[in-house]
């Protein structure tokens, strides 16, 4: 919140302060283990960090892992599957926000605040989301209108904002990413 609405997303994650401290935030949480398959064929278990969730405008590294583009999915059923549940994931997220414009009708057209005092919109939405929390703590028994849309639709991925190579700044690159590819690999070759 507090970035014009014209800034890729890509840049506003670069100069926040989410980014510059998510080793802080994210380090006291466990990794967890999961089953993968090495180069070898051999089933090992593998550390997966605590890690955030975004799509391909971001830069892909341990701490942000991101879905794939277009383009590596239809390359190879794997990649596809693993960006299906990655997006699946990002699928709640997107309908907490349909949520948040269903039971607040002041988010469904420009905020007028906006143009004249920034910080005032920026109050009010951290006040809608508050509430929104609140409102879910209180098992709040608002009626919420189901997605109609098909898997298909849900489950693309958007190539939108800048282009950032998806080695990350911090050259470790798709490390968290690689490590839920081959545990897709492995799931599948169980299944045969």
């Amino acid at each position: 919140m507090g970035w014009p609405g014209s800034v890729a997303d890509g840049r506003v994650w670069a100069n926040s302060a989410l980014k510059a401290n998510i080793e802080n935030f994210l380090s006291p949480l466990p990794a967890i283990p999961i089953a993968t398959v090495n180069e070898a064929g051999e089933t090992i278990n593998e550390l997966i960090p605590a890690f955030l969730l975004g799509d391909s405008a971001y830069p892909n590294n341990a701490r942000m892992v991101t879905t794939f583009k277009n383009t590596d999915c239809a390359r190879c059923s794997v990649t596809k599957h693993l960006n299906q549940k990655l997006a699946g994931a990002r699928y709640y997220v997107e309908n907490a926000f349909g949520i948040c414009k269903g039971r607040f009708r002041i988010l469904t057209r420009p905020l007028e605040c906006a143009t004249e005092d920034i910080t005032r919109a920026i109050t009010l939405v951290a006040a809608v989301c508050i509430l929104h929390n609140f409102l879910i703590d209180v098992h709040d028994e608002t009626e919420i209108i189901p997605d109609l849309r098909s898997e298909e639709e849900r489950f693309v991925t958007r190539e939108d904002g800048d282009v950032i190579d998806e080695q990350g700044e911090d050259g470790i690159g798709a490390a968290t990413r690689d490590i839920l590819l081959r545990h897709i690999r492995w799931i599948e070759e169980g299944e045969d």
